[in-house]
């Protein structure tokens, strides 16, 4: 599920919305209490693919900085079979 409310929520960032994907699951959910909560449960799949996306978002706003850092917090999440 999180990974179409995070794919989804890329789309809203896309068009410049302030439309939080994550309110139908949770009042209080937000893109950044996922990644938080996904961190601590080494959930590395979700966490990878919100740092993505936010890198995506950063880079394409020409928010260079925080697309970097955003990079180096993805690596913290190793890459492997996930079948």
């Amino acid at each position: 599920m999180s990974y179409f409310l995070i794919q989804h929520q890329l789309a809203l960032d896309l068009m410049g919305t302030d439309q939080n994907a994550f309110l139908p699951l949770s009042n209080v959910m937000t893109e950044d209490l996922c990644l938080e909560s996904s961190r601590i449960k080494n959930a590395h799949l979700i966490s990878r693919l919100i740092c993505n996306k936010k890198k995506y978002i950063a880079f394409y706003k020409g928010d260079l900085e925080t697309a970097a850092k955003m990079y180096d917090l993805s690596l913290e999440f190793p890459t492997g079979a996930h079948g």
